[in-house]
């Protein structure tokens, strides 16, 4: 095992674009071999492409390792995941035996080695940029004992493809599977006789339905001539991760139903495990669901992706759960589909409304109709951080917001509109409300970006005692009545709360505040070492006597309900005495833009608490560069209420492109920022 592990866009680039620049131009032998701390910028090019998963990708080395060839394993130390968690999206984009460079921090996840470039994350940065083909080393053989967990090579051979071998006295046979969570699967492959040899694990890795390791798990008794793929550390066991069945596990695959979704409410898609023959894959006759409540009227083979199937049925009654059930399709190699569960797949029917998939009777004691369910769904983008993202229907009030974690196969932003089709879980799933959200899945894949939504982001304003922090059913501190619930996912504003260190007895957790008003009306916001949830800096430290008006989303989880602001310009500082306002600003005060978004004239309100002798207010676009001075250096205004007007132009008259923005007031050497939209 390895050792353990700006206030403007423009600050945020400058300090990405010095990190590139200090980066170390290295090899993966030397960051295997523990030649950086944990944390060093690295560089690694000419490198190529083994395998992709839901979260990243693996790269190897080309050439053999020099210190260890002359002991006869050239290849020891030549691998190395990528983690990019979605955030910059490699799915789609990168594939096996692509030559790639990669830049960012080395770090060790669980002592599983990794450059982490999850931009987005708390000290993550980083790039990969593919630079031609090559051809892939080939696996090393290697025997169970040496790189089973407890195996003297495992370490040294970390993200390299390997390949286990039957011999003349031992056979390789399949043992029982098992489930870790909802996209991983692992079984068992042992030698035969058992206890003559070894045996090691075999993972089904985190599978992206664009990339690899989306094999069908062999029946237990299986028996193989060889197991190859890449050697993982996975829940602190060492395992062989194939990426396809053919080369992998030298067996033909059957195509198992591994997806189904409403594509519309008059289509479906069916995703398989493995390529499906063309000729009984478009035989509609070979699609039924679940009560011939709907029927399969043609049915056609996605011309790029020989997985998927797209059918057309008659009408569907959106949200109503339904089995299609496949028989007779086969695979590219001939292979029947199996019979059972596994040439079924649930999903509900139709377009589903986020308010149907959230709305629940009873707080306390229900979750979500669809849990466990793929659902298909549509709303617009309120904020997006890494692979996570929040969509909003209608007002955007309660049951009115989901939070989606799952990939999304392409570029977002918030405002725009989507489609999406994932399962609907209840996250900490032991508690008795949990946090409603899509997750991730192997074999669902669809996410359609349709652009700008029509109707604009709403920020709904809510009571401290709609959102009180303490939800937890029994332990006697607060009326058990689990309030925020329809509330979970909603980008909400709060206003009149005082910071203060503790609430009721209890001591703020991972370093968020407590806010209170009145009592037990109280809520909790998560500002952690001045970063939030979202790994983006929160510049103020919130100290206790602080009032304070807090935007964010509600957020729920280890029993507890907390707001999230999305940055630093979503929490305004007050004292008390401003006449419109419980609380007086602390020398200035900005408000948010309105109307926003906006594509004609916006209003830019703000407040002194005295008179200032030099008062600006400037827009700047997303790179930091000035857009339109809108009150010039030197204005000199009296304590009050103030507005100026917007135009989306800038200082030559010019109309700017849609996008965001930022508008700073600067106040006798104080300053405050906040971001709007300008839609054409």
């Amino acid at each position: 095992m390895k050792h353990s592990i700006a206030f403007l866009a423009i600050g945020l680039m400058l300090a990405l674009a010095f990190a590139s620049a200090s980066a170390v131009e290295t090899t993966i032998f030397e960051i295997q071999e523990l030649a950086f701390e944990e944390g060093d910028s690295v560089t690694v090019d000419n490198v190529v492409v083994t395998g992709t998963d839901l979260y990243g990708f693996f790269i190897q080395e080309l050439g053999p390792n020099p210190n260890w060839e002359p002991f006869g394993h050239p290849r020891l130390y030549s691998g190395l995941y990528v983690h990019t968690h979605n955030n910059p999206s490699h799915q789609g984009v990168v594939s096996r035996g692509d030559l790639v460079t990669v830049t960012g921090p080395y770090n060790e996840y669980f002592f599983f080695s990794q450059i982490n470039i999850a931009v987005g994350y708390p000290g993550t940065w980083g790039s990969f940029e593919i630079i031609g083909t090559a051809t892939e080393p080939d696996p090393v053989p290697l025997s169970m004992e040496d790189i089973n967990t407890d195996g003297p090579l495992a370490e040294g051979y970390e993200s390299v493809p390997v390949v286990v071998d039957s011999s003349a006295t031992t056979a390789l046979i399949a043992g029982p599977s098992w489930e870790q969570g909802t996209d991983s699967w692992t079984w068992w492959l042992r030698e035969q006789p058992y206890g003559a040899a070894d045996s090691i694990m075999v993972q089904r890795r985190n599978p992206d339905p664009q990339g690899d390791f989306l094999y069908t798990i062999p029946d237990s008794g299986q028996v193989f001539d060889y197991v190859q793929g890449i050697l993982v550390y996975h829940y602190s066991n060492f395992k062989i991760a194939p990426r396809d069945c053919v080369e992998d596990l030298g067996m033909n695959c059957p195509p198992v139903v591994s997806g189904a979704w409403a594509h519309d409410n008059n289509h479906v898609d069916v995703f398989f495990a493995v390529d499906v023959d063309e000729t009984t894959a478009q035989n509609p006759l070979n699609y039924a669901f679940a009560g011939d409540l709907i029927f399969a009227l043609s049915a056609e083979r996605n011309t790029d992706d020989h997985r998927i199937v797209h059918l057309e049925t008659t009408a569907h009654l959106p949200g109503r759960i339904t089995t299609i059930q496949v028989s007779n399709v086969l695979s590219e190699e001939g292979e029947p589909i199996p019979s059972g569960e596994q040439a079924q797949y649930s999903f509900a029917e139709g377009i589903v409304n986020i308010y149907d998939i959230q709305y629940v009777d009873d707080f306390i004691e229900d979750a979500s109709e669809f849990v466990d369910k793929v659902v298909t769904t549509t709303g617009r983008v309120t904020h997006v951080f890494g692979n996570y993202y929040y969509l909003q229907s209608g007002d955007g009030g309660q049951f009115n917001n989901l939070q989606v974690y799952s990939p999304r196969l392409g570029p977002v932003a918030a405002g725009d509109s989507v489609i999406v089709a994932a399962p609907i879980e209840e996250y900490f799933p032991l508690d008795p409300h949990g946090e409603t959200e899509m997750t991730g899945d192997p074999g669902i894949q669809y996410f359609v970006n349709l652009g700008p939504a029509v109707g604009p982001i709403v920020i709904n304003e809510v009571s401290a005692a709609e959102l009180i922090y303490d939800a937890q059913e029994g332990d006697g501190s607060l009326p058990d009545d689990n309030l925020p619930e329809p509330w979970e996912g909603a980008l909400v504003t709060v206003t009149e709360l005082a910071v203060v260190d503790t609430v009721l007895g209890f001591d703020p957790a991972w370093g968020e505040v407590w806010l209170i008003v009145g009592g037990t009306d109280s809520c909790r916001v998560d500002v952690n070492d001045r970063r939030n949830d979202y790994g983006e800096h929160i510049y103020r430290e919130l100290e206790p006597g602080d009032s304070v008006r807090v935007t964010g989303f509600v957020n729920y989880s280890y029993g507890i309900y907390k707001i999230i602001p999305r940055n630093a310009w979503d929490i305004e500082y007050y004292n008390v005495g401003v006449e419109d306002s419980p609380f007086e600003v602390k020398g200035i005060m900005l408000r948010q833009n309105t109307p926003n978004p906006f594509g004609g004239m916006t209003e830019i309100r703000f407040n002194l608490n005295g008179s200032a002798r030099d008062v600006r207010i400037e827009i700047f676009d997303v790179t930091g560069a000035l857009v339109r001075d809108c009150l010039p250096r030197g204005t000199a205004l009296p304590a009050g209420k103030h507005m100026v007007e917007w135009d989306g132009t800038n200082d030559r008259g010019e109309r700017q492109a849609s996008g965001n923005y930022f508008y700073r007031l600067s106040v006798d050497g104080q300053s405050k920022a906040k971001q709007m939209l300008l839609l054409k």
